[in-house]
């Protein structure tokens, strides 16, 4: 009887690290595609600012 409660926690412990390092996993490529999203984001703000400061500094210059 005590064998079977062992053995049936040593599954049950098992079964769990497995589905928590799956869990992870996708948790971690969902997180990695958000982080590549927001950084093409963030660059294009970057370019619009700088054709921003450019056409800024361009109309300053010929006035």
């Amino acid at each position: 009887m005590k064998q079977k409660i062992l053995f049936y926690l040593l599954v049950f412990s098992i079964l769990i690290n497995v589905y928590l390092t799956v869990d992870y996993g996708k948790r971690l490529d969902f997180s990695q595609s958000k982080i590549e999203l927001q950084s093409e984001k963030i660059q294009k703000l970057k370019d619009s600012i700088q054709l921003i400061h450019k056409v800024k500094v361009v109309s300053e210059a010929i006035q």
